[in-house]
């Protein structure tokens, strides 16, 4: 690799590591995972980061894979089967609604893994990596409120299959 690009990858890495190890923490997974799953992340970049068409675009390029490496880990996830002693022992929620919230959980997964390529991006990015508007804008190269249209549009076409969701159950 040369040494341009490899500054320009560590720069990625200052600027981005700490949003992506935070995202996966908010996923669920523990400080350690974390951090394994952003460094799987820039392992990956670092392997095609020879590929790289534009790089004014390397921060979308590299929250691609980020959304790749979380996908995956969302699918190694399992959820614990609910068993006799577990009722009530997280601080009063009881294993049924547990399961209503996991299931309705998964619903939303998989509602927003369906949707067009640009809707599932912006929701990915807004909800899964929690980042604003302006983050998404920039990372996108599209305006603020060409952002917030979207956002708006997935919501509609997510209510509408999860309404869908909701009267087959």
């Amino acid at each position: 690799m040369s040494s341009q690009r490899s500054v320009a990858l560590e720069a990625l890495f200052d600027k981005h590591r700490g949003a992506i190890c935070a995202a996966f923490r908010a996923l669920g997974a523990s400080g350690e995972d974390g951090e394994d799953l952003t460094q799987e992340v820039f392992m990956r970049a670092y392997r095609g980061f020879g590929r790289l068409q534009d790089p004014d675009r390397a921060s979308a390029w590299l929250y691609g894979i980020v959304r790749n490496v979380r996908r995956e880990f969302l699918r190694r996830r399992r959820v614990a089967p609910i068993g006799p002693d577990d009722c009530c022992d997280d601080g009063g929620v009881d294993p049924v609604t547990q399961h209503l919230d996991s299931e309705r959980r998964q619903a939303v997964r998989q509602a927003v893994t369906q949707l067009d390529g640009g809707f599932r991006q912006v929701v990915e990015l807004r909800y899964g990596d929690g980042l604003a508007y302006q983050e998404i804008a920039d990372r996108l190269q599209m305006s603020v409120e060409s952002v917030g249209v979207t956002l708006f549009r997935a919501r509609e076409k997510l209510r509408q299959q999860l309404g869908e969701w909701r009267t087959n159950r």
